[in-house]
């Protein structure tokens, strides 16, 4: 039992029997009094009674005179009243036995009723027979019965007073018991609320002693208690009685609760933010504890609180990180998840848009101005999708260059045109990186829900299956997710599939396309280009296939099979007498491989072709990642004597610096610049500025794409060293090379003629 539960049943028994002694007392005085009373009553009813037989006595005595003087007797008034006073007498003795309630009392009383009876019977059967021997004998018998009247009055006062001692002692003993109990009780009383004050004193020690704030309130939340760090939290001291409210901000909504939440546990606990009067804030956690146990008053709610405020922050950063991007602090795909969930939750019959955007060519500007600058634009970009979308939905960082838009406030398809329009035309104005400015568009996949995925998971693969298909056909552009692309999608996972058998299966085959020296007209090498034989989709272009095999890991054993197969066949042509020199395009994924240079050497070593006439082609993106380490290996090749180029120059983040530190042969000039050659004014600028700095670096240009003899004509005359395009034919295998070469030369000496 609690102390105080046992404090307050002692002091309600204490109060308990102080009332039962006062009740005791005041019946003793109470019976006291009436047991005196009776005896008195008692006392003057039988003497009443005797003076009335008394009184008979006289009446009877007169009467008798005058008979005796009148010498008859004979029944008259007097002698009738005489009669009737001793049956009085009688009949009041007889009551009188019921006014003491005690055998001796009682039995007194009976004998003497008796004797009256007698006194009774014989005196009235005298006076009507007359048959009383002398006045002497009559004179005697009520002598007999005054005498009797005496005993009984002395013997009934002392039987009552007998009872009254009898009564009094039990009383008193009584009393007595009740005396002793209720000093023990007193004196436990003092003793329990001695060690109350001890345990208050230590109870208050140790509260004002402790970091947390102790406050006792009554129900309405007014402070009666404050523990003295109190004043540290609220930066005041609490004045009494003053409201907890006035100190806590949203408790009062917390405290409506407090009461319902009590009738089920012993306990409530919550948290809330104090404001001082310094303007500081602190967030503290409340277990508020209801205290029972009080007389006369209403119950009081015990509240220890202790500060959370550096847990509110851990736990704030926690949340953070959990659902925002450390790098561009916009939310993540853990917040895009939990965003989904209650968007679809609470929107099941409004479409949602999924907008899924992917920079183009982030690895090259990764690649080219560092780790940094590419922080730097991951940061900015997230910033301008934000501002961009705001009010109208919500972005989300998903990883690396990916983000992603969800948009559920959709009020008509032209909000959704102008939206997507926006951030295309904010991505083709350019961006300014430490200093440096470039141009980053952005592919955009777009998904409905929920008729392109019921679920998250198979949005974002409709999405990204729309953005794939934005990059495939070059980008900087919106595509919306259709039922053709899932069929590519499936495509695609039985490519991924089948490639891992296609080497072996003798379904990958080799073409070349002739290189023509534009100083003379003369074929001086060609490119080995991969193709595909697929048993159910027929011919594959490497660009349907090559990404698949990078992303499956098969395009090392296919670069390593491409290039051996294509040292075979030039070994063939240069036994022929045709010294051409080939090259091969390699993957990142192969250049980066540890055995690179070795399957060069084993190439060139199981083809026996000499080193000089094979070149490598790598791209921009290629060379520049992992600088230090391709730089290495590149001279390891011009050591091996091979050949080094650079494939579809201009397309990537050209830099100077990387064109004079690695040892590169040749430049290949993309396509898409050829292309608009010689009317596209910027076009012609630029490969002019190409061919001028590639020969001021020592090295050849070659020009990719030439479709028309024109094209041929102008590259001639701005010194390009040589060109490659479908002018001089198409494609084609190794068996069908001498019928192409035939159409080469053709074109060549029309070219010549012209």
């Amino acid at each position: 039992m609690g102390f105080v539960k046992k404090r307050r049943l002692i002091y309600t028994v204490l109060i308990a029997t102080s009332i039962l002694l006062a009740a005791n007392v005041g019946m003793i005085l109470y019976l006291h009094f009436f047991f005196h009373q009776m005896a008195q009553s008692l006392y003057s009813d039988v003497y009443k009674n005797a003076e009335k037989i008394l009184n008979a006595d006289r009446d009877l005595y007169q009467a008798l005179l005058s008979r005796m003087e009148m010498d008859e007797i004979q029944f008259d008034t007097n002698t009738q009243q005489a009669l009737d006073r001793v049956e009085s007498a009688a009949e009041g003795l007889r009551h009188s036995r019921f006014h003491l309630n005690s055998s001796q009392g009682e039995q007194l009383i009976s004998d003497f009723a008796r004797k009256l009876e007698q006194f009774e019977v014989s005196f009235g059967r005298w006076l009507q027979d007359n048959q009383i021997e002398s006045f002497e004998e009559a004179r005697s018998f009520l002598d007999q019965a005054e005498a009797t009247i005496d005993l009984y009055a002395v013997e009934a006062m002392g039987v009552a007073q007998k009872k009254n001692r009898e009564l009094l002692a039990q009383y008193s003993l009584v009393l007595l018991i009740l005396t002793a109990f209720i000093f023990w009780l007193g004196r436990k009383y003092v003793v329990l609320n001695e060690q109350m004050r001890e345990k208050d004193s230590l109870y208050r020690l140790i509260g004002d002693n402790m970091s947390d704030m102790i406050l006792i309130t009554d129900r309405r939340g007014r402070i009666l208690y404050a523990s003295s760090s109190t004043g540290h939290y609220l930066g005041v001291e609490p004045a009494k009685h003053s409201s907890l409210f006035d100190y806590i901000d949203g408790a009062d909504q917390s405290w409506d609760q407090l009461e319902k939440h009590l009738e089920s546990v012993p306990y409530y606990t919550f948290e809330a933010e104090l404001g001082n009067h310094h303007g500081n804030r602190t967030w503290i956690e409340m277990s508020v504890t209801e205290m029972e146990g009080f007389v006369h008053e209403e119950s009081r709610y015990l509240i220890v609180s202790r500060e959370i405020t550096e847990r509110k922050y851990y736990e704030r950063q926690m949340h953070r990180l959990a659902y925002y991007d450390t790098l561009t602090g916009i939310k993540n795909r853990a917040a895009f998840s939990e965003a989904w969930d209650m968007l679809t939750g609470h929107q099941q019959r409004h479409e949602t848009l999924l907008l899924l955007l992917n920079c183009d060519r982030f690895q090259q500007l990764n690649d080219t101005l560092g780790q940094l600058a590419a922080d730097e634009f991951l940061k900015k970009t997230a910033a301008t999708i934000s501002d961009i979308v705001s009010g109208q939905g919500e972005a989300f960082r998903l990883g690396g260059d990916e983000f992603a838009v969800l948009l559920s406030n959709i009020q008509t398809e032209q909000q959704v045109t102008e939206l997507m329009n926006s951030l295309l035309s904010r991505f083709r104005q350019g961006w300014n990186v430490e200093g440096q400015n470039f141009i980053c568009t952005v592919s955009i996949g777009a998904a409905y829900f929920p008729a392109h995925g019921h679920d998250a998971e198979t949005l974002v693969k409709s999405a990204k299956l729309a953005v794939y298909q934005a990059k495939k056909q070059g980008g900087n552009q919106i595509v919306m997710f259709n039922d053709s692309m899932l069929q590519l999608a499936v495509k695609q996972i039985q490519l991924k599939h089948d490639l891992y058998s296609a080497v072996s299966n003798g379904e990958m085959y080799l073409v070349y396309q002739s290189q023509i020296d534009l100083t003379n007209g003369r074929i001086i090498g060609y490119e080995a280009l991969i193709r595909w034989k697929h048993p159910y989709f027929g011919v594959l272009l490497p660009v349907e296939f090559i990404p698949l095999a990078e992303e499956s890991g098969v395009i090392v054993p296919i670069g390593k099979w491409a290039l051996l197969e294509a040292c075979k066949q030039n070994m063939k042509w240069l036994q022929e007498g045709r010294s051409w020199v080939v090259s091969v395009n390699i993957a990142a994924s192969h250049l980066y491989q540890t055995s690179f240079v070795a399957d060069v050497k084993h190439a060139l070593e199981a083809s026996v072709l000499p080193p000089q006439y094979l070149k490598i082609e790598l791209t921009e993106g290629t060379i520049i990642h992992y600088m230090e380490e391709v730089l290495e290996k590149m001279k390891q090749l011009k050591a091996l004597g091979v050949g080094l180029s650079i494939d579809d120059f201009g397309t990537g983040y050209s830099s100077l610096s990387y064109l004079k530190k690695f040892p590169i042969d040749t430049i290949k000039i993309d396509k898409s610049f050829v292309h608009g050659l010689p009317n596209d004014q910027d076009d012609s600028k630029i490969v002019q500025a190409i061919i001028q700095m590639g020969h001021n670096l020592g090295m050849k240009l070659v020009a990719e794409g030439t479709e028309t003899a024109e094209q041929i004509l102008t590259l001639k005359d701005w010194k390009c060293d040589e060109a490659q395009g479908f002018y001089f034919g198409r494609p084609c295998p190794s068996d069908q090379f001498d019928r192409q070469l035939n159409e080469t030369n053709k074109q060549i000496a029309s070219l010549i003629s012209a």
